[in-house]
This record gives structure tokens, C-alpha cells and sequence, in this order.
């Protein structure tokens, strides 16, 4: 079924989250003029909680990369500067997808809305539009992670690994150098199957890296040259 996406008009407090996830209809939206089908985005999550009844904090977050694709298939007539809009974000977390958030996030839909809802939690209902902000959001992050990484020759397999663990995923998406998406690919690609440790230590390295260089005067294979292969070797001797 095709849904009209919309935008809440005024930004949203910890307390009005509170009041919207009870009741979203005194909050004043306006339409994008654009539409998706969410339908698959909605079997691939039913599918996903049958099977995996009473699972865990660790086997809730493999939905991420059960939902990323279908989510930017169903958004492919989002642009730009809509993705950037997080009214839009916030709307869909609460008002399309709001037990999807609270099952990937906190594992049911509670009773008492307002004694729950810390700060880290409400960020993925809401989030600012900042590095920070975006990738904390339940959706927005897994939207914009296909829309960076995604290519024909890679397909999906540097989605799968940026969501395959949220510390990674941040290490990676809540620093500046992944604006430049060939050291956020270098990143990911070189530090796939390293550990948590090693990733968060390359990636600091990295964005000091970027402080003193021009971005774009690098190639996603200088950038794995130079710095991320350097780190690995010198991290294992």
C-alpha cells in the first residue's frame, strides 16, 4: 500500500516523544509530495520477529540488515534533501514504524511510555540532523548506510559489514571522514574482520588523518594504503 511521506512541522522534545508514541494526532505534520510502499519493509519485519521470538539484544540488532535494503528500495524516490529532513526521520519512527523501533531498540512496546524513555533511546525515534544524530536513528541510518556504500561492484556486502556491529557502525558513520565515501568504504573493507578495539583506534586515526590532507586528493586505495593496512600490520607485531 502506498503511504504519502510526511514531516512532523515542529521538533520534538523527550516529553512530546512520549505524548506522540501514544497518540500521534494533535501533532501537526505536512506532506513531502512523495510516496513509498513500505509492504516488504513490513513482511521482512513480521517475518523477522516469527522467527526470532524472545530474541536477544545481539539477535535483534541482525534485523538491521534485514530491513536496510528493502527501507532504501521502498524510499527510492526519496531525494536528497528530503533524507536530510529529520522531521521526515522522526515521522516514520513514530508514526509508520513505531513498534519496529521499539522492538529493535528496547525488545517490546511498553505500557508506561514516559518512565522509559531515556535520552539514548529517544535518539532513535528522533536524532538531530548531525553525524551523530543520523546515525542513531533507527531508520535514517540504515537508509543512508545503503545509499553510501552501496555500488555495483561491492552490491551489498560493505552494508552487511558496516551493520554487521552498532560500535563499528558508528566507529565508521559518526565521524567526518565518512562524508568522503571512499575512506568510509576503505574503512569498512579493511577493517571487516578486525576487532572492535583495532576498528575504533584505525578510525580515530583515520579522521586525524583527514585533518591534515585534502580528502579528495586521495583514492579509497591510497586511503587503505596508507594509513588503515599500516595500522593492522603495526597492531599485530
Amino acid at each position: 500500500m502506498t503511504v504519502e511521506l510526511r514531516r512532523f512541522s515542529i521538533p520534538l522534545t523527550i516529553r512530546q516523544l512520549a505524548v506522540a508514541l501514544g497518540d500521534s494526532s494533535n501533532i501537526e505534520t505536512e506532506s513531502l509530495g512523495i510516496t513509498a510502499d513500505f509492504d516488504e519493509v513490513k513482511t521482512v519485519f513480521k517475518d523477522f520477529c516469527t522467527a526470532n521470538a524472545g530474541a536477544s539484544s545481539a539477535e535483534r540488532a541482525k534485523l538491521d540488515r534485514e530491513l536496510a535494503v528493502p527501507l532504501h528500495e521502498a524510499l527510492a524516490h526519496l531525494t536528497r534533501r528530503a533524507a536530510t529532513d529529520m522531521h521526515m526521520w522522526h515521522w516514520l519512527c513514530i508514526c509508520e514504524f513505531k513498534d519496529m523501533v521499539w522492538y529493535r531498540w528496547y525488545g517490546h512496546v511498553p505500557t508506561d511510555l514516559s518512565s522509559i524513555i531515556s535520552p539514548s533511546l529517544a535518539e532513535r525515534f528522533l536524532g538531530t540532523p548531525t553525524l551523530h544524530g543520523i546515525s542513531r536513528n533507527a531508520l535514517a541510518r540504515l537508509w543512508w548506510c545503503v545509499e553510501s556504500v552501496y555500488s555495483e561492484g561491492d552490491e551489498y556486502d560493505l552494508v552487511n559489514v558496516a551493520l554487521s556491529s552498532q560500535d563499528f557502525f558508528q566507529a565508521v558513520f559518526e565521524r567526518g571522514f565518512s562524508l568522503y565515501i571512499p575512506a568510509a568504504k576503505a574503512c569498512l573493507r579493511t577493517l571487516r574482520n578486525a576487532s572492535e578495539d583495532e576498528r575504533r583506534e584505525a578510525a580515530r586515526e583515520l579522521n586525524h588523518y583527514f585533518t591534515t590532507i585534502t580528502a579528495e586528493a586521495l583514492s579509497e586505495e591510497d586511503i587503505t594504503q596508507k594509513l588503515l593496512n599500516k595500522y593492522i600490520i603495526e597492531s599485530c607485531n
